[in-house]
C-alpha cells in the first residue's frame, strides 16, 4: 500500500511538471497500446452464447397465442473475435422466420431443429448448440361478438319532486368483444354500464367511458370498444297523486271461498302535470294473490301488476288487504 502511494504521490508531482506536447505523446502512446491489445484480442478464437431474435409467422387475423412466445433463442458459437462481433450485429436476415401453418395443431415448437436456418443467419462462425428449450404453445382462434348493454342506474337519486320520464337510450347499445375464443365464450349475455349522478333534475345526456378494465382488461388476448357510449333519458317534474282501484283477485282455486272486505284500494303515485288528466283506473290492475292468504289475521297481499306508462313510484295504501270466508 506505501508502494503504491509513493508512486501515484511520484507520477502527480511528475506530471505537473511535463508540457502539453508530452500529453499529448503519452495519449498516443496510450492509444496504440489500446488498439493493438484491441486487435490482438479480436483475434482470438471465442466460445460466445448468441440470443437469435424470432419471428413466429401464422394468420394473425385468425389465430392468437395463449401464452407469449420467446423473442429470442439462444444459441452456442465458437469463431474468432470479428466473426463473432459480425454474427451477432450483422445476421442476415435480422430475423429468424418461424412459420406455423396450422396453430390450432401445434403445441410445441423444437428450437433444436433450427439449426440449419441459423447457420445460415451466422455463416462466419461454428454453431456449436442450440441452448433454448421447446417451446410449449396453444393457440386460439380469434371470435367477435356483441353484448348488449343495460343501464345501471343504482348510483343516479333523481331529486325529489322529479321522475325520468322517457326510457334510458344508449348509443350504441351494445359492447364489441374480440379475441381468444376461450376467453369471448365466457362473456354474459348483458354488461351493467354504470350511470352515476345525485339530485339530478334535468334530462341526461352525456357520453360515458366505457370501462371494464377490472373484469376484462384490454390485452392481446382480448380487446372492446367502442370508447365512449351516449347515454339518453328525460327527467320532468313530477306530483304526488292517489287514485281509487278496484281489486281483483288472483289464485282463487286455492281458496275459493274467500271474499275481499274492501274492493277498492287507495293507490299513490308519481306523474307530471301535463299528464295528470290521463291517469286512469283502467291502466292499472290491482290483485289480491289468495295464494298468500295468512290464518292469523286473515289477510293476503296486494301486488301492482299493472300501471300506465306515465306514472312512478307506484305504492298501494297497504301490502295486505282482509278477506273473510263464506
Amino acid at each position: 500500500m506505501k508502494v503504491l502511494f509513493r508512486f501515484l504521490h511520484h507520477f502527480y508531482h511528475s506530471a505537473l511538471k511535463k508540457e502539453k506536447r508530452d500529453w499529448e505523446i503519452i495519449s498516443y502512446c496510450i492509444l496504440v497500446a489500446t488498439m493493438f491489445w484491441f486487435l490482438n484480442a479480436m483475434g482470438k478464437t471465442y466460445h460466445y452464447n448468441i440470443e437469435v431474435p424470432v419471428h413466429y409467422n401464422f394468420n394473425s387475423k385468425r389465430f392468437v397465442p395463449l401464452e407469449s412466445m420467446p423473442e429470442y433463442v439462444e444459441v452456442r458459437a465458437e469463431g474468432q473475435g470479428w466473426d463473432l462481433l459480425r454474427a451477432i450485429w450483422a445476421k442476415s436476415p435480422s430475423k429468424l422466420e418461424i412459420n406455423i401453418s396450422k396453430p390450432l395443431e401445434t403445441f410445441a415448437l423444437f428450437p433444436g431443429r433450427w439449426q440449419g436456418s441459423i447457420k445460415e443467419m451466422m455463416p462466419s462462425v461454428k454453431l456449436e448448440a442450440v441452448l433454448s428449450d421447446s417451446i410449449y404453445c396453444r393457440f386460439d382462434p380469434i371470435e367477435t361478438v356483441e353484448i348488449p348493454l343495460f343501464a345501471d342506474l343504482t348510483n343516479l337519486s333523481v331529486k325529489s319532486g322529479y321522475r325520468i320520464s322517457s326510457t334510458v337510450k344508449i348509443t350504441p347499445n351494445s359492447v364489441r368483444f374480440t379475441g381468444a375464443a376461450s376467453l369471448t365464450r365466457k362473456l354474459p349475455h348483458q354488461l351493467p354500464l354504470k350511470i352515476s349522478g345525485q339530485n339530478v333534475q334535468e334530462s341526461f345526456d352525456q357520453n360515458i367511458a366505457l370501462d371494464f378494465q377490472d373484469e376484462y382488461p384490454k390485452n392481446q388476448l382480448l380487446h372492446y370498444g367502442p370508447e365512449n357510449v351516449n347515454v339518453h333519458f328525460s327527467i320532468r317534474s313530477a306530483l304526488e297523486d292517489e287514485m281509487q282501484i278496484p281489486i281483483m283477485l288472483m289464485n282463487t282455486d286455492k281458496n275459493p271461498n274467500l271474499i275481499l272486505k274492501e274492493n277498492k284500494i287507495l293507490i299513490n303515485y308519481l306523474v307530471a302535470q301535463n299528464d295528470r288528466q290521463n291517469v286512469q283506473a283502467s291502466g292499472f290492475r290491482v290483485v289480491a294473490d289468495v295464494a298468500t292468504f295468512n290464518p292469523a289475521d286473515s289477510t293476503v297481499e296486494i301486488l301492482i301488476k299493472k300501471q300506465p306508462a306515465i306514472v312512478s313510484d307506484v305504492q298501494p295504501s297497504s301490502r295486505k288487504i282482509r278477506v273473510y270466508g263464506r
